[in-house]
C-alpha cells in the first residue's frame, strides 16, 4: 500500500490528475484516504496488476487515458463537463449530479487506470475483474467500458 500511496502522490500522477480536473471541472481533495488506498490495492490485486503497471500507463499514454476518463465521466454524468448538462439536470436528484458537486479523493483515478490497462492489454479479462470487484451488472458495464475505450482510442 505504501507504493500505491507514493504513486498517487507522485508528480506524474498529480499532473495527470490536474489535467483531468481541468478537462472535467471536478474538484479534487488533497488528502489521500488510507481506507480507499486499501480498496484500490485490492482492485489492483483482482486485476493482477501492480503499481508499476499504473506508472507505465501514466507516463506513456496520458492523452489516451484522459480521453477515456473524460468519456467515462460524461457517460455516467460524474462530472460537470458541459454547462448545459449541469444546468439541465440540476434539480433532478440524479446520482451524476450529486457526485459532480462533491470533491473527489485524489486516488479516484486508480480505478479508471486499472480499467484502462485491462481494456488496453487484456480486454477478455475485464468481466472477471469486474465480477471480482463486485461491480453490479458486470457484463453490461464491461460492454459499456469497451465502447468507451474504443471511442477514446478512435476505433
Amino acid at each position: 500500500m505504501d507504493s500505491l500511496n507514493r504513486f498517487v502522490t507522485s508528480a506524474e500522477y498529480q499532473a495527470l490528475l490536474n489535467r483531468i480536473a481541468l478537462a472535467t471541472g471536478i474538484q479534487v481533495l488533497e488528502t489521500v484516504s488510507a481506507r480507499m488506498l486499501e480498496l484500490d490495492a485490492a482492485r489492483l490485486a483482482n486485476a493482477g496488476l501492480s503499481v508499476s503497471d499504473l506508472e507505465s500507463v501514466t507516463g506513456k499514454e496520458p492523452d489516451q487515458v484522459i480521453k477515456f476518463v473524460v468519456l467515462k465521466m460524461q457517460k455516467y454524468r460524474i462530472a460537470p463537463l458541459l454547462p448545459a448538462s449541469s444546468t439541465s439536470h440540476a434539480n433532478s436528484g440524479e446520482i451524476g449530479e450529486t457526485l459532480a458537486t462533491s470533491p473527489f479523493l485524489p486516488n479516484f483515478l486508480v480505478i479508471y487506470l486499472v480499467e484502462y490497462i485491462i481494456l488496453r492489454h487484456n480486454p477478455e479479462r475485464l468481466e472477471s475483474y469486474l465480477r471480482l470487484s463486485r461491480i453490479p451488472n458486470a457484463k453490461r458495464y464491461g460492454r459499456e467500458l469497451h465502447m468507451l475505450f474504443d471511442a477514446a482510442s478512435g476505433l
